[in-house]
């Protein structure tokens, strides 16, 4: 081989160490992410931002347990701000809160779980506001909770459910949030404990208020 021609590979593969591989090494680090304890972490109007070399990170977040080496968060985030899947997790290793974000605000399904892996809650969110059916269990599995917003604004049916299953209360708002319709409370064993009506958040009327049996034990 001639001298020039081994210099000219010599320097090609110094040009591919120099430049090429960094250029690698890079989109790798940027596929795996950053460990949250490389990170410098700052509030811009109530919004943390995550920078990596005093630079906004683009990217995959995450922490492990620094003795177990489970994985307890991974979040991504874009110019530093939380943008799109967010997910925490028990010790463990299984699933506690899974959330979606857009420029720093929640947007989307929420959800968290009891460490047995069963569903605690779930809400929807747009823009950061909550929008549709708020669910909440006990940790049998059984509804506690059921809630309707529209633009973070509480209304419509609203139930919540002893650990049985029973009805415990229903409570009825307009969609300005104001109480509207009968609110009714139950017994554990679904004897109607107290009914009262309501319209524009004023009382039109109240009925009595009834014992485990039923039995009235205060008048309206």
């Amino acid at each position: 081989m001639k001298k020039s021609s081994y210099l000219g590979l010599v320097v090609i593969a110094i040009l591919f160490v120099v430049i090429v591989v960094p250029n690698i090494v890079s989109h790798l680090s940027s596929i795996d992410g950053k460990s949250i304890e490389e990170l410098t972490i700052k509030n811009r109007s109530g919004k943390p931002i995550y920078s990596f070399d005093g630079i906004p990170h683009t990217g995959r977040i995450y922490q492990y347990d620094s003795l177990s080496e489970v994985l307890l968060l991974e979040f991504s985030v874009l110019e530093g701000i939380f943008n799109g899947t967010y997910q925490e997790y028990y010790p463990d290793g299984s699933l506690l809160r899974s959330a979606n974000y857009s420029n720093g605000v929640l947007n989307g399904m929420e959800e968290k779980y009891f460490n047995s892996g069963q569903l605690q809650e779930s809400i929807n969110y747009i823009q950061g506001n909550f929008n549709g059916k708020r669910m909440v269990y006990w940790t049998n599995g059984i509804l506690k909770e059921q809630n309707s917003f529209k633009n973070g604004v509480l209304g419509g049916d609203n139930f919540y459910y002893f650990s049985d299953g029973k009805l415990r209360k229903s409570l009825k708002f307009d969609s300005n949030g104001k109480r509207n319709g009968f609110w009714e409370d139950f017994h554990p064993n679904g004897q109607l404990k107290l009914r009262v009506k309501y319209k524009n958040g004023d009382v039109l009327s109240k009925s009595d208020t009834f014992d485990f049996n039923g039995n009235i034990i205060s008048n309206y």
